[in-house]
């Protein structure tokens, strides 16, 4: 803190609330990213375990599917000028240059930082409702079919901490509103 500035307690706790919630966020999305690419490698390693041309053509068809739909929640821009594509992995990167922002300065966050991280937070929002319908839904579902196949089942890194959740109801209605 620049000594020359005269800054009111008030706005200090405002920015130190605000760069709470923005650290927090980071937290949960850079989770999320850490858990989607743990199931890529997991699924790599099944859709390299299947022949082609097998009786598991429904099995490689079906991972495949549960490895695009995690990519997409993970992709971040490859090109210039950007897409604007919106992923759990972009919107961490934006909430670490929101960060930086509030951080430089000494004094309360503006209205436009507030309000950047409020939509920052609805798209994290809504990239772990598609994540939380990707556990609780998609996932299951293809562990159903290894398990028929007599082969292991795909556990995410909560699962392997005993901490597996299903998304509740309120997360499941969100990922469909998103959906349609």
């Amino acid at each position: 803190m620049d000594p020359r500035v005269k800054v009111t307690p008030l706005a200090l706790s405002q920015q130190l609330a605000l760069e709470k919630q923005i650290v927090d966020a980071m937290n949960q999305s850079f989770a999320t990213v850490q858990q989607i690419s743990g199931l890529r490698d997991q699924l790599k390693t099944v859709l390299s375990q299947i022949k082609p041309g097998t009786a598991a053509a429904a099995l490689a068809e079906a991972a495949s599917a549960l490895d695009k739909k995690a990519a997409e929640l993970i992709a971040v821009e490859e090109q210039y000028p950007p897409l604007g594509i919106i992923s759990a992995a972009s919107v961490n990167g934006a909430l670490g240059s929101l960060l930086r922002l509030v951080e430089s300065a000494d004094a309360a966050p503006t209205v436009q930082a507030n309000g950047a991280f409020l939509l920052y937070r609805r798209l994290l929002d809504q990239q772990l409702a598609k994540w939380g319908v990707l556990k609780g839904i998609d996932l299951p579902a293809l562990n159903e079919l290894l398990r028929q196949r007599q082969m292991p089942p795909i556990k995410t890194m909560g699962e392997e901490r005993g901490q597996a959740r299903l998304p509740d109801r309120e997360t499941l209605g969100l990922a469909r509103l998103l959906s349609h």
